[in-house]
């Protein structure tokens, strides 16, 4: 996984303290892009450490294909 490289900018309040992060619009994209994906990682390895029983692509689109469900 890449690390995310932003350059956020602070705002201090009047006790010298930084209080609030100031994102551009394209690094808060790109952070919210990659916690989603991290979430998605975490979904992976629960479903992975729950399941009683997974199937690997081939068979998954097998399946679907079977039930009429396009995949493209």
């Amino acid at each position: 996984m890449t690390s995310l490289k932003v350059n956020p900018q602070f705002l201090i309040d009047e006790t010298g303290e930084r209080s609030s992060v100031l994102l551009t619009m394209r690094d808060y994209r790109r952070f919210l892009r990659h916690v989603e994906d991290l979430e998605d990682a975490l979904a992976l390895d629960h479903a992975i450490k729950t399941s009683s029983k997974m199937l690997d692509y081939g068979e998954a689109r097998k399946r679907l294909k079977a039930a009429g469900i396009s995949l493209e």
